[in-house]
This record gives structure tokens, C-alpha cells and sequence, in this order.
């Protein structure tokens, strides 16, 4: 394996553990009810998990774009979307399983019908770009090995 794929796997691995443990955490805080302080200046009026999963899903979606663009400015060959999902081992997908299933308790036991919903479709987003984030990752590994 190259050294710039093997240093790009490693980086696309510390970037996806990064965005699972964002993950975990926004989930935790969520269903302790804890504390929450926004990164992003937020004006709008928007509840406390409401301005959590803006904030989440500014991460989650940077780390999923910095993903797509580090693998495609490592491999040989340009990767469809589709290709890149469907590399993604479903073994990779448990952790953002939980975490999915954690969000979508959270939705049901929000008190705001804005909030159940905004934190549902953030849960499935999230899902799905750690699908993509997890793609990367095997599609520079396979990419790798050809």
C-alpha cells in the first residue's frame, strides 16, 4: 500500500472515530438532558435540541465532506457515490446503528413535536453520512490493494 493511501486510511479512520464519539456524546447530552453550549452563533429561535442538531449536523456534515474529498483526492480512479456506499462493510455500521436508535428514542421523548422531529431526520442523516464516512474509507483501502 502507498504511503499516501495508508496515511489517508488512517486519517479518514481518525476523522470517522471523531464524528462517532460527536455522535455518542450529542446523543448522551440529549437523553440526560443536559447542559448545552452552541459553537455556531445561533440567533434564531430555536429550542436547546433544536440549536444541538444544527450544531451536530455542521460537523457530521464537514467531516462527511472532508471524507469524499480526501478519497477522492487519493484514489487512482474516480468513484461514483454509489460505488463508495456500497463498499461500505455493514460491520462498520453498528456504532452509528446505536447511536441512529439513541437519536430516534430521543426524538419520541422530546416534549416539542418540532423537536421530535427535527432530531429524527437529523438521526437518519447521520446514519446515512456515516455510511459514506465508512465508504471512504474501505474504497481507499480496496483502491489500495488494486
Amino acid at each position: 500500500m502507498e504511503i499516501n493511501k495508508k496515511l489517508s486510511v488512517i486519517f479518514l479512520t481518525a476523522v470517522s472515530i471523531m464524528n462517532l464519539a460527536a455522535g455518542i456524546i450529542v446523543q448522551i447530552k440529549m437523553f440526560t438532558s443536559g447542559d448545552i453550549n452552541s459553537i455556531i452563533p445561533i440567533k434564531a429561535e430555536l429550542t436547546g435540541n433544536e440549536i444541538l442538531m444544527v450544531n451536530f449536523m455542521s460537523v457530521a456534515a464537514i467531516i462527511m465532506l472532508i471524507s469524499v474529498v480526501a478519497t477522492y483526492l487519493t484514489t487512482d480512479i474516480p468513484y461514483s457515490p454509489v460505488e463508495i456506499v456500497k463498499s461500505c462493510p455493514a460491520t462498520f455500521l453498528i456504532i452509528p446503528a446505536v447511536i441512529t436508535v439513541l437519536g430516534i428514542v430521543n426524538a419520541v421523548k422530546a416534549d416539542i413535536t418540532a423537536d421530535k422531529i427535527a432530531v429524527a431526520v437529523c438521526s437518519i442523516v447521520y446514519f446515512l453520512f456515516c455510511i459514506i464516512n465508512a465508504g471512504c474509507i474501505v474504497t481507499v483501502k480496496e483502491d489500495a490493494e488494486e
